[in-house]
């Protein structure tokens, strides 16, 4: 089945990982470098306004309680937004929707330890993450880098004349290079 034309790049990550969890990685990685539509509390004052959410600022999105906590239900992109809410039969004027960075919101949402609920109710798929792995995500102990491809690495190869150098200088020096995670030393004959 081919994805619709107006799915984003986290919709049609969702949707492919759903049935596994190789997929996992890329949908991570895809949430933080997303703007994600957030559920806040209607106000008529704030539709179309600017929000600035610093340090003692009051937590501004609606709060769902869920199994293991509360949730913060936040949405891909504003069609997304609009396919839950009518999904869940929600009454006009009862939520806006703030846009904010994924990474930041990961970042609030983990400080705090609330989860966050994605894509509620839409054909996409929902991922639900709790507060803890949001806080790993934020700060990127979650997906670690990735090692160097190989066409990066170098090789350096040292000759070393047996007759010259002292065994024991050697051992000493191959000895002192495996410690280092980047340098394999090893004898070629």
């Amino acid at each position: 089945m081919p994805l619709p034309e107006d799915w984003n790049a986290l919709d049609r990550v969702l949707w492919q990982s759903r049935n596994t969890t190789s997929g996992v990685p890329a949908v991570c990685r895809t949430l933080l470098e997303t703007e994600l539509h957030v559920l806040m509390p209607y106000h008529p004052e704030m539709e179309g306004a600017a929000m600035q959410v610093g340090h003692g600022s009051p937590f501004p999105f609606s709060l769902f309680e869920g199994e293991k906590g509360a949730d913060v239900v936040a949405f891909s992109c504003g069609e997304r937004a609009e396919e839950g809410l009518g999904k869940g039969e929600v009454p006009p004027n009862t939520f806006l929707t703030a846009l904010v960075n994924g990474r930041d919101l990961c970042a609030m949402l983990g400080a705090m330890n609330f989860g966050l609920l994605l894509n509620k109710s839409c054909r996409t798929g929902e991922l639900q993450v709790n507060g803890e792995f949001l806080r790993d995500l934020a700060d990127g102990t979650a997906l670690p880098a990735s090692p160097e491809p190989a066409a990066r690495r170098t090789f350096t190869l040292f000759a070393i004349d047996p007759a010259a150098y002292p065994s024991a200088g050697v051992q000493g020096a191959l000895a002192k290079m495996r410690q280092h995670s980047a340098c394999r030393p090893g004898w070629l004959c």
